[in-house]
C-alpha cells in the first residue's frame, strides 16, 4: 500500500478555517453599513413627515391654510419650527412663529427674520383673511437671494436738564435704516434738583401776573390782568384796540357802541363801524329843536339844543349861536322832507319858511356826532325863494 503522505505533497496550498471566517466578517461589515444607511433614510423620513409642513414645500412655497388658534409645525433647516394664527384686527394677521409676533397686512409680502441674524428666512405673503381663518403663501428665502436686513443703530446725546419734571434727547440711527423699532425713549419723567429763586412771570392761560420759581412752581398771584388788558411779562398792560378785536372808525363811519381806550388808540370800536348818518327821525328832531330856539335864551340853553359837547369844541359852538340869528327873521316853518347828501354823509332837512309875507327855503344839515354818538346840527342855510 502506497504512503498517502506523498499525496499530500503533491496537491497544493490547503485552504483552512480562518479563511473562512474573514469572508464572514466582512460579509457583515458592509451588511451593518447598508442597515445604517436604510436606516438613517428611514429616520430622515420620518423627521420630515412628522411635522405639518416639510421642508422641500417651504423651499418650493405652498399655501396654508391656518383656523384662528390653531398652531401647525414646519420644518427650515433641519429644525422644527411652529406657527400659529393669533388673532385679526381688519386687515391685519396677527401671526406668531416660533414665540415672536408678527403682525402682516393682506396682500403685502413681507420678509421675516426669524433667528435674528441678520438675513431674512421667509417671505410671507397673506392672500385671504376671515374671521375665523386666513389664508398665506410661505416660501423659504434661499441664501443666495436674501435680502440684508438693516439693523437699526441708534446713537443719542445726553439728556437735558431735568424742568418742569420733564427730560429730552435726540437720538439718530447711524445706519439710516428707516424704521424705529429699537429707537430708545426719547423724553423722561425726571426729579428737579434746582436752586429756587423767584420771579414774576405770566400765567397766560388765566392772564395772571405770578410769584414763580425756577422749579415751575407758583406760591402767589401778583395780579389778575383786567378783560381790557392782558400779561405782559410781569405786569398787566392794555391790549391793543387789534387784541381786543376792535378796530378805530373811518372818519366817515361811527361806531354802534361806546368807544374804549387801548394802548394805541382812544377810540377803538369794539361793535360795528357804521354810516355816520343819523335816522331820518333823529334828525327833524334836532332840526326842529333847532329852528325853535328862543334867541333870547341864554347860551348854556343853546349848548343843550344843538347836542354839541361845547366844552371841547368852544368855536364851533360859538359859530353856530351866532349863524343861528339870522333865522330871526322866520315868523313860521313847515317841515318838507328829508334827504342824504351825495357823499352820503349828511341828512339834509328842508323846510318851506315865512318871514312876514317872504317866502324861504331852509336847509338844516346834521350828522351823527362821532365821539358822542348823538345826532347833532352842523350848518343851515337860508334861502329865498
Amino acid at each position: 500500500m502506497e504512503s498517502r503522505e506523498g499525496d499530500f505533497a503533491d496537491s497544493g496550498p490547503v485552504k483552512t478555517g480562518k479563511t473562512h471566517y474573514g469572508i464572514y466578517i466582512t460579509m457583515g461589515i458592509l451588511g451593518l453599513i447598508i442597515l445604517g444607511g436604510m436606516g438613517f433614510l428611514i429616520f430622515s423620513i420620518f423627521l420630515d413627515v412628522s411635522v405639518d409642513i416639510a421642508e422641500n414645500k417651504i423651499i418650493r412655497g405652498i399655501d396654508v391654510e391656518l383656523l384662528k388658534g390653531e398652531e401647525i409645525s414646519f420644518m427650515m433647516d433641519g429644525e422644527k419650527g411652529l406657527m400659529k394664527f393669533v388673532e385679526l384686527e381688519g386687515n391685519k394677521t396677527n401671526l406668531k412663529i416660533n414665540n415672536k409676533s408678527f403682525n402682516l397686512i393682506l396682500f403685502e409680502e413681507t420678509f421675516l427674520d426669524l433667528d435674528a441674524d441678520g438675513e431674512f428666512d421667509l417671505n410671507i405673503t397673506v392672500n385671504e383673511i376671515s374671521n375665523e381663518s386666513v389664508n398665506i403663501f410661505i416660501k423659504k428665502i434661499k441664501p443666495l437671494e436674501g435680502v440684508t436686513l438693516c439693523v437699526e443703530n441708534w446713537s443719542c446725546t445726553t439728556w437735558t436738564e431735568c424742568s418742569e419734571s420733564n427730560q429730552e434727547r435726540n437720538c439718530t440711527d447711524l445706519n439710516n435704516c428707516s424704521t424705529d423699532k429699537k429707537k430708545p425713549v426719547i423724553s423722561r419723567n425726571c426729579t428737579e434738583n434746582c436752586i429756587e429763586y423767584y420771579r414774576y412771570l405770566c400765567n397766560e392761560t388765566l392772564n395772571q401776573v405770578i410769584w414763580y420759581n425756577s422749579c415751575g412752581k407758583f406760591s402767589a398771584i401778583k395780579d389778575d390782568c383786567d378783560d381790557d388788558e392782558w400779561c405782559d411779562f410781569d405786569k398787566c398792560v392794555l391790549r391793543s384796540c387789534e387784541n381786543r378785536s376792535g378796530e378805530v372808525c373811518d372818519d366817515y363811519l361811527i361806531c354802534n357802541e361806546e368807544v374804549q381806550e387801548t394802548s394805541d388808540t382812544d377810540f377803538c370800536c369794539l361793535g360795528n363801524c357804521k354810516t355816520r348818518l343819523c335816522s331820518s327821525s333823529e334828525a327833524k328832531s334836532v332840526a326842529d329843536d333847532y329852528l325853535n330856539y328862543n334867541l333870547e335864551s341864554d347860551y348854556d340853553s343853546f349848548k343843550e339844543v344843538i347836542n354839541i359837547d361845547c366844552d371841547k369844541n368852544r368855536a364851533e359852538c360859538r359859530d353856530l349861536f351866532e349863524d343861528s340869528e339870522e333865522l330871526l327873521i322866520i315868523t313860521s316853518f313847515t317841515y318838507d322832507q328829508t334827504t342824504t347828501s351825495n357823499d352820503n354823509e349828511t341828512n339834509i332837512v328842508y323846510y318851506d319858511a315865512d318871514a312876514n309875507g317872504t317866502a324861504y327855503e331852509i336847509k338844516i344839515y346834521t350828522t351823527e356826532n362821532y365821539i358822542l354818538g348823538d345826532c347833532r346840527v352842523d350848518s343851515h342855510s337860508l334861502n329865498a325863494v
